[in-house]
């Protein structure tokens, strides 16, 4: 009875009107009234302040609000739940990657979950630059980032990203050698725009830590054209190895100071925690995490 109650209470400050909220609980304007009378006789405070056109909240019929609101989204969730659990997972998933890890590695996992749940639709958004997820309503981000900002999201570190700087094998014969990190000062080095330290390369050798700080004369927001720029000679970047591993075994690019540390980036699986309940959203973690550890534990 309290929880219905409460769903009542909480319909008519979504209403603002208490004949419509009556009509939407199929109830007459004088039961709720009097559903409402009775709730804040029992709590010993007024919660609406009721004028001929509109109802106003007190501060205590806000808190109240505030919280059976939370309860009843509780409850619902609680019973979505389990009603997919006893049936065939089925569903929506909104999902934003990086743009050269979504067309790298991550195709196969998107491929192998959609054969395993068919009845799970996947939307796929590729952006490079860092998404606000409840404001576009993605379920979880993927993101591969050096420093990673503090926030109320949940993340789930799934690897480790080593990083080279790479130049093409022309550029080097042209401009090399490179040596030592002081000799970065000589060349056009492409940033990445969407990284935090993109005009800041962070080395070691030896135990002992270098930054390279430069002005970028290019500065691209896409690790992808960056790689093709590097290819057509236009100068050094410091890019993933999954984008690069290719052209670095056939020879067409040069991996600059290999005996060099740069500091890894870090995969992260990105979600706010109330999307983490949705059935659909708690196995594609699952299932992306397993998939990842199973290919990158060595």
């Amino acid at each position: 009875m309290k929880l219905k109650t409460m769903s009542v209470f909480c319909k008519v400050v979504e209403k603002g009107v208490m004949a419509h909220a009556a009509d939407e609980l199929n109830i007459t304007p004088a039961a709720v009234s009097k559903i409402i009378s009775e709730l804040e006789e029992s709590l010993g405070t007024r919660l609406l302040n009721r004028t001929t056109r509109k109802l106003i909240l007190t501060q205590s019929g806000i808190e109240y609000y505030e919280s059976c609101n939370s309860i009843i989204n509780q409850i619902n969730d609680l019973h979505e739940h389990f009603s997919q659990l006893s049936t065939e997972l089925k569903g929506e998933l909104r999902i934003t990657a990086p743009t050269s890890y979504g067309l790298t590695d991550f195709p196969q996992i998107i491929a192998g979950f959609q054969k395993r749940f068919p009845q799970i639709s996947v939307s796929i958004n590729l952006h490079d630059a860092v998404t606000d997820l409840i404001e576009n309503n993605y379920d979880l981000a993927i993101r591969i980032q050096r420093e990673m900002k503090s926030s109320s999201l949940i993340a789930k570190a799934f690897r480790n990203f080593n990083h080279y700087i790479v130049c093409s094998k022309s550029y080097y014969a042209l401009h090399g050698p490179i040596e030592s990190h002081e000799d970065l000062k000589q060349h056009n080095c492409l940033a990445n725009s969407n990284a935090f330290t993109a005009n800041r390369w962070q080395l070691s050798r030896n135990n002992k830590a270098y930054t390279h700080k430069f002005i970028a004369r290019t500065e691209i927001n896409n690790s992808n054209l960056i790689k093709d720029l590097v290819l057509d000679n236009v100068g050094i970047a410091l890019l993933p190895e999954f984008l690069i591993e290719d052209e670095i075994k056939s020879g067409e690019l040069v991996q600059i100071l290999p005996d060099y540390q740069l500091k890894q980036a870090t995969g992260w699986l990105i979600y706010p925690s109330k999307k983490f309940k949705r059935p659909v959203v708690n196995t594609f973690i699952e299932y992306f995490l397993q998939q990842t550890a199973d290919k990158y534990t060595t």
